[in-house]
């Protein structure tokens, strides 16, 4: 396999020699494509409009009622509720520090929305947006967040890592045993 030669002087055009082609400059290789009778590729595109991705859009409000449905869900409320600890959630943004939830997961599950991060409760978990929408999917890997250095935590949060996958279940079903996974395509393990 021939590699670009890339030790050109940064002002110059980098060349290159293609297989079967010979040398091919980066802003002239449309043109030579062009004068290739063998080269069945176009030679122009048509620009394509700009999209917003839908990651722009907050995922706070998705988040907020994933825990009120879940809440709702009597099995996954007496799970959630099993741990008997008082649970902060919110954005790691210093200024949405009143955006909170507060889930007392004590014998059920209540949730109670626009809590301050100054609200005393056992375990304080801070998210960044990206793992805020991973939640909101039922995607998260809350671990992995933490592991990264993504999400920020103070307690024992332990025992609420156990018992989230519970709550992520609500809009997203674990797969069944033996089933054809094939759909869902490959995860970045995050």
């Amino acid at each position: 396999m021939h590699h670009p030669d890339f030790s050109s002087r940064p002002d110059e055009p980098h060349t290159w020699d293609a297989p079967g082609r010979g040398p091919v400059d980066a802003p002239g290789a449309a043109a030579s494509l062009a004068q290739d009778p063998a080269a069945d590729l176009p030679t122009t595109r048509a620009a394509e409009p700009a999209v917003a991705p839908a990651a722009d859009a907050d995922p706070w409000p998705d988040v907020v009622d994933l825990f009120f449905r879940a809440a709702e869900d009597a099995y996954t409320a007496e799970r959630v509720g099993s741990i008997g600890l008082n649970v902060w959630l919110g954005p790691s943004d210093p200024a949405r520090a009143d955006d909170g939830l507060l889930i007392t997961a004590r014998g059920g599950m209540d949730v109670r929305e626009g809590v301050s991060a100054d609200t005393q409760a056992d375990i304080h978990l801070r998210l960044q947006r990206k793992d805020l929408a991973r939640l909101a999917t039922g995607r998260l890997r809350t671990a992995m967040a933490i592991a990264g250095g993504r999400a920020t935590y103070d307690g024992p949060v332990r025992q609420f890592l156990r018992v989230l996958p519970m709550v992520q279940a609500v809009v997203r079903p674990p797969v069944p045993v033996g089933t054809n996974t094939i759909h869902d395509g490959v995860e970045e393990i995050s």
